[in-house]
């Protein structure tokens, strides 16, 4: 308002200055007084009201209401200061949010989404809008995987053998068989220590597998550790292998003759350790 009321005294004295008196007297310059005179007095009214602020007095009004408006601005900015001042003073924005574990054994598991809803209180409506802030994906305790792998528990196939050109014959082995294919099916239990959702878990494996050899399909127990790769899609199992496998009856070794007249080596089937891998595929529910 000071400045307003400096301009408005200038244009005063310029109106009435002796240099423009002077400019005056000049016949030429006669035909733009009464055109010059009025645009100054209106330059000064203006000024004038610019300077009062007074309502209905033409752009005092323009004044008076851009006033008012700054007036409500500061006051709304004031009450967000004293908002701000609070949360940063003495409230923490730090919030928990406390998620429950999983508890299936067995099943497609959970997933949590947490979202921030913002309303805007400087809007005439209310608007809200929502932003997801984290998802957590919480898998249960075990999941199943097939797949396959190899036995090294050896199942040979014994028969006679000659030993020389006279067809003298002795305990032999016609395949050794020291390694299986092997079809496994198994169940993992996680031991990782935790049922949130990682790209690599350590599991507690037990499953059943087959073999196949000679036209004879036999079943295994397995047993071990498992690591799970690309969260559970992948599963490499190192295991113990404890099946049923053929060996020389009582009283039958390798390379001996045998007593009596055989048509075949007598063989009996016993449980047997051994090792097996497999790479498996989690089969849980999706």
């Amino acid at each position: 308002m000071a400045q307003l009321n400096s301009d408005k005294d200038d244009l005063g004295r310029l109106r009435s200055s002796q240099g423009f008196l002077t400019w005056l007297k000049n016949p030429d310059n006669k035909a733009v007084d009464t055109t010059l005179s009025a645009q100054l007095d209106a330059l000064i009214s203006e000024a004038t009201g610019y300077a009062t602020g007074n309502v209905g007095n033409g752009a005092g009004a323009v004044v008076t209401q851009t006033y008012s408006d700054l007036l409500k601005v500061d006051q709304s900015n004031r009450r967000w200061r004293d908002r701000l001042s609070m949360i940063t003073g003495s409230a923490s924005l730090l919030y928990r949010i406390p998620i429950d574990g999983c508890r299936e054994w067995y099943g497609k598991g959970r997933k949590d989404t947490i979202t921030l809803t913002s309303i805007d209180l400087s809007s005439a409506t209310g608007a809200s809008s929502d932003l997801q802030l984290a998802t957590n994906t919480c898998n249960p305790l075990s999941i199943a995987s097939t797949g396959i792998g190899i036995s090294f528990l050896a199942n040979p196939t014994y028969s006679f053998v000659p030993t020389d050109n006279a067809n003298n014959q002795v305990v032999g082995m016609s395949s050794k068989n020291d390694r299986l294919p092997l079809y496994a099916l198994m169940y993992n239990v996680s031991i990782s220590g935790s049922r949130w959702d990682k790209p690599v878990e350590f599991f507690a494996t037990a499953g059943v597998g087959l073999t196949s050899t000679s036209s004879t399909t036999t079943g295994d127990f397995l047993g071990g550790l498992s690591v799970s790769l690309a969260r559970r899609t992948l599963f490499l199992t190192p295991a113990l292998d404890f099946g049923q496998r053929t060996t020389l009856a009582p009283g039958f070794t390798l390379n001996t003759t045998p007593q009596g007249s055989l048509t075949a080596v007598p063989t009996v089937t016993t449980w047997k350790p051994g090792f097996m891998l497999a790479i498996s595929f989690g089969v849980g529910p999706s």
